[in-house]
């Protein structure tokens, strides 16, 4: 009878433990993966339409890219405190530039574009963010051309503009 229940209880233990590992080794090998799902177009309408645009403008004189991080273009002045440190790093971390001239060999930085449209109507944060992106690109002599939406660009006009902006810029 002892024996009876020293092998029931054995049997419950083993299969206990045989249960436990089994669920271990199934939660290693099949992790819940995070649910992503693709947006769709990178750029609005407009962006696109202004892209066309650009890169008739500035022609092999350049390269164009479109969505480039702050964080990405602009460095940080070594000197900034840690306090005004992190409060300049939250202000970039998420905010990206609309376009960015590159010099087409070395793709150093030479300009970059935000065009304006339906979407920095949205009262004070995108004043206040352009606001800091002008006076972030003046400090490291990036020049910055901000652009208001419109229905149509001329082609001559935007390469007029932005080689104008370039004048004298000094790259790397």
């Amino acid at each position: 009878m002892i024996e009876t229940k020293l092998i029931v209880g054995i049997s419950i233990v083993v299969t206990a433990v045989a249960y436990v590992l089994e669920n271990r080794l199934r939660r290693g090998k099949h992790e819940p993966k995070a649910a992503f799902r693709r947006k769709g177009q990178l750029l609005s309408p407009a962006e696109r339409a202004f892209l066309s645009v650009l890169e008739q403008a500035i022609g092999d004189q350049g390269r164009v890219f479109s969505m480039v991080r702050v964080a990405d273009v602009l460095d940080m002045d070594r000197g900034m405190g840690g306090g005004e440190r992190h409060s300049t790093l939250h202000q970039i971390q998420g905010a990206h530039f609309d376009f960015v001239i590159c010099e087409p060999e070395s793709t150093d930085v030479i300009c970059v574009v935000e065009l304006h449209d339906g979407s920095h109507a949205g009262g004070d944060a995108w004043k206040q963010r352009d606001a800091f992106l002008a006076e972030a690109c003046a400090a490291a002599g990036l020049p910055l051309i901000q652009l208001p939406w419109q229905q149509n660009y001329d082609v001559s006009e935007i390469r007029s503009l932005v080689l104008s902006r370039l004048a004298g810029v000094a790259i790397g």
